[in-house]
């Protein structure tokens, strides 16, 4: 399920790409939520309003951040003790980076609806 909305989410902020101001923090620009951009698509399946998919390994519960041609969002690996920051191509959904940022010898528990890749990226210029 957390795989699903992740792609989910990734999927939306597609359809917007040609039109779209980038999205470097949780919320968006202002911290808001909130986006000017028109003519979204009401409705979408496995096959109508989808650019692409992409399996990403473990689990993830952050929102993805866009900045240019990149999308970033998080996972979790191995039951959450490799975090991982993830970077797709916006127009292919190609992987461009898989970083590991941190191993936790003793992750500890979460929620069985979250992750331990909850934090969404912070873009910052070229900084991530």
């Amino acid at each position: 399920m957390i795989r699903f909305l992740l792609l989910l989410s990734v999927t939306c902020c597609l359809n917007v790409r040609t039109e779209a101001a980038d999205w470097p923090q949780f919320r968006g620009p202002g911290g808001q939520g909130h986006s000017d951009a028109k003519n979204l698509p009401l409705t979408w399946s496995e096959t109508e309003n989808i650019a692409w998919k992409v399996p990403i390994a473990g689990l993830g519960w952050s929102s993805p951040s866009i900045q240019g041609d990149q999308i970033w969002l998080t996972t979790a690996i191995d039951d959450g003790k490799s975090l991982h920051a993830i970077a797709l191509d916006r127009a292919s959904g190609k992987t461009l980076h898989d970083i590991e940022v941190f191993t936790l010898e003793n992750p500890g528990s979460v929620h069985s609806k979250n992750s331990h890749a909850s934090p969404t990226p912070l873009i910052e210029g070229d900084r991530v």
